[in-house]
């Protein structure tokens, strides 16, 4: 069976995050839990909405991508704030093995 991805990381916005999804290749849209306790990250940004509950996580498995060893995959972290405005804050991009 092809592994699974997991993805973590923290998202903060001055209105507040409303979620946070990846999308791979621009077309696998995949909700986040957000609200993760996150201490670590409001130590070096104090003072916004929620913290310390900023992290996010989840996951999906590489069979939703058609998996094969040698293809490249991008994946974007976009978060929305409480205002529905939405921006990438991640992008990566890497090679199945």
């Amino acid at each position: 069976a092809p592994p699974d991805i997991i993805i973590s990381g923290w998202a903060q916005d001055n209105r507040g995050i409303a979620k946070v999804d990846a999308i791979v290749d621009d077309w696998l849209t995949i909700p986040l839990s957000y609200g993760a306790e996150r201490p670590d990250v409001c130590a070096a940004w104090p003072g916004y909405p929620t913290c310390s509950a900023v992290g996010f996580t989840g996951e999906f498995s590489l069979g939703q991508l058609g998996w094969q060893a040698g293809c490249e995959h991008k994946i974007e972290i976009r978060a929305e704030d409480t205002d529905g405005n939405a921006r990438i804050i991640d992008r990566k991009t890497w090679t199945i093995r």
